[in-house]
């Protein structure tokens, strides 16, 4: 069955609909309106940076695709800035990676308390020594025989006088004089055992406190360590900024395009937020034109309708998608204006063309 389709005319110029009588049949069938074609994005590209312009890739005309450069601003100095925050991060870096100093005052600690360990065993040795008094007791039994034995003998002597020589009555003082000095030495011995442990227990202190310093060395490191990781992270951020201040000085396209104008020239200083070339989007154009409000209710955002353009000797044909529906109604002639989506993935359609944008409504 053949459909025949009632065109509402759109004036690209006025925005007027001039309608062809139809039936009421015809009408809940479909609508046919002439539409402008239209650039779905157009972008100004700006220079973020001041300086001059040292390149300009492109001219009118050329394909760009989004985030491919367009030109260049004076950068040498920004690149210098880059590598040389590059450098102090691979320092930071370096700091923080090296170990040695960890691993030497933890060494140190161990090194100190091993030490400290056999202080304490020493300590516990001078201890015994210091309150051993065997040779003390020793010393004082081996006099008290010695003058026992001098005292029978000079008893022995008083009643039967040539019963002890006199030298074995000196011999017997002698063992006396000789026990009691070794008492004496015995006592000198312990005397000096007991500074002994006083001295060890000095060291011991001594010992303890390397230890502490040792460990505040660990603490040390470990501060130093955390200082120097930080560092790494502020070096990070600042190659960020400085390849960010290159970056800046990069024209670059926002979106796949085509270059339509070049407002400035290489070699021409350009301040931040000057345009240098204006890009249009052509993969994707805009379809604009006017509906009634008789048929509002018919069309929602996201319906499927069929652009038509005469392109010389060609008819191209293309599904597009209803995007906007404005809200205001036009007092005058009670319009609203409406835009739809259509691929231009080929290139063959181009802003400012018209055509006609068929509506079909969905089948009730």
């Amino acid at each position: 069955m053949t459909i025949r389709l009632n065109s509402i005319v759109l004036s690209g110029l006025l925005g007027v609909s001039l309608f062809s009588p139809h039936t009421q049949a015809e009408d809940s069938l479909a609508r046919s309106a002439v539409v402008l074609l239209k650039t779905f994005e157009a972008v100004d590209v700006p220079a973020q940076e001041a300086g001059v312009l040292v390149e300009l890739a492109v001219t009118e005309g050329a394909p760009v695709e989004a985030g491919a450069g367009i030109g260049r601003i004076q950068d040498s100095a920004a690149r210098l800035e880059w590598e040389q925050a590059t450098l102090k991060l691979q320092l930071a870096q370096h700091r923080v990676e090296e170990t040695v100093r960890a691993l030497l005052a933890t060494k140190a600690v161990e090194q100190e308390e091993q030490r400290l360990k056999e202080l304490e065993s020493k300590r516990r040795v001078v201890d015994k020594l210091a309150t051993n008094d065997v040779a003390m007791r020793l010393a004082g039994k081996v006099r008290q025989v010695a003058q026992n034995q001098l005292d029978r003998a000079e008893s022995a002597r008083a009643r039967f006088p040539n019963s002890v020589s006199d030298a074995e009555v000196d011999g017997l003082k002698l063992s006396i004089e000789k026990a009691t000095l070794e008492a004496e030495q015995a006592e000198f011995d312990q005397a000096i055992e007991a500074l002994k442990v006083a001295v060890e227990d000095e060291a011991l202190a001594a010992q303890r406190l390397a230890i502490d310093r040792a460990r505040l060395e660990i603490d040390q490191v470990q501060s130093d360590r955390e200082r120097e990781r930080l560092e790494v992270l502020l070096a990070e951020q600042n190659v960020q900024l400085a390849k960010l201040a290159v970056e800046r000085r990069q024209i670059t396209s926002p979106v796949d395009g085509i270059v339509v104008e070049r407002y400035r020239q290489q070699g021409e200083w350009v301040q931040p937020g000057e345009n240098v070339v204006r890009v249009i989007r052509m993969d994707r154009l805009r379809v604009e034109g006017f509906l009634p409000l008789e048929q509002l209710s018919e069309f929602n955002i996201n319906t499927e309708v069929r652009l038509t353009v005469q392109a010389g000797r060609d008819v191209l044909e293309r599904p597009a998608r209803i995007v906007f529906i404005n809200p205001e109604i036009d007092p005058v002639n009670r319009e609203a204006r409406v835009w739809a989506e259509v691929d231009n993935s080929d290139r063959k359609l181009r802003p400012g063309m018209r055509g006609t944008l068929t509506l079909m409504p969905p089948v009730k």
